[in-house]
């Protein structure tokens, strides 16, 4: 009902990108004309745009999440105010009290439902986020190259000195990865230009929970062959775990070694075993 009522609220609304003379607002015409260049109706020289995006749907959700919380709406006003609404729950029956708590709580859930479905992130990390991260021994991450190409990898490393979780939007992460890894060329070569992005995923496949980070690399070093680098995240999701598999993971200490370095060429193909791995995807 919520999520209906958001939705019906948000959609469709497009604006004149002209604010200071036309500000012609519509709902009339259908998202579906941004694929092409669309005048506004009114002064026929700007193009209309979406009025709302999906950031600003986010913090409808986020603020509902907060509107249906009592703690968190004490915790941001005054004494005064608190003990104002504490005098006003004495005035009532133990049992409208219960009632009052309980629907709260399970318009909260449906709140917390909606945003986990919908795939919206949130800014900072949760505490139960930042947990996450320090208990895992190994996270997928994936940048860009100085040619704008993407290269992802598996950095792998202790459980205790892996991921260390510096606020609610930082990582710093420690591991040894093998000479020639794409992903470790990119970092390197990229050390000078700003900003380097970033998209990494943390799996626990003993609870099937999987999140997500993204946004930049701060800095990054080799010192000795462990690459140091600083991660800032201003995207911070759970993912959802319908298609993870329970396992056991042990650790199998590896030397990894690069079999090919064709970045550069612009006439690869895969080879047998390349696509026989594929394959078996």
């Amino acid at each position: 009902m919520i999520n209906k009522a958001i939705r019906r609220y948000y959609q469709n609304w497009l604006r004149c990108d002209d604010d200071t003379c036309c500000a012609f607002r519509t709902r009339q015409t259908p998202l579906g004309i941004l694929h092409k260049r669309h005048l506004c109706t009114s002064c026929s020289k700007s193009e209309l745009i979406t009025e709302y995006d999906d950031r600003q749907l986010n913090l409808q959700l986020r603020f509902l999440k907060q509107l249906f919380n009592i703690d968190a709406y004490k915790n941001s006003i005054n004494r005064t105010k608190i003990e104002q609404v504490d005098a006003y729950f004495k005035t009532l029956s133990v049992d409208v009290t219960r009632s009052i708590h309980k629907n709260m709580t399970e318009l909260q859930l449906h709140i917390d439902r909606i945003i986990q479905k919908s795939g919206y992130a949130e800014g900072d990390m949760p505490p139960e986020h930042s947990e996450f991260f320090t208990r895992l021994s190994y996270f997928g991450i994936s940048t860009i190259d100085a040619d704008g190409r993407p290269w992802a990898t598996m950095l792998v490393g202790s459980s205790t000195t892996f991921i260390c979780v510096v606020s609610n939007i930082q990582l710093n992460v420690s591991a040894v990865l093998p000479e020639g890894d794409p992903f470790l060329s990119s970092v390197i070569s990229t050390t000078h230009v700003s900003p380097r992005y970033f998209a990494g995923v943390g799996v626990d496949f003993s609870n099937r929970r999987r999140n997500k980070v993204a946004e930049l690399i701060t800095s990054s070093k080799i010192v000795g062959s462990i690459l140091h680098i600083s991660l800032i995240t201003n995207e911070s999701l759970r993912n959802w775990s319908k298609y993870i598999t329970i396992r056991k993971l042990e650790y199998h200490k590896r030397h990894s070694k690069i079999g090919a370095d064709d970045r550069n060429a612009d006439n690869v193909t895969l080879n047998q075993e390349c696509r026989n791995i594929i394959n078996q995807a």
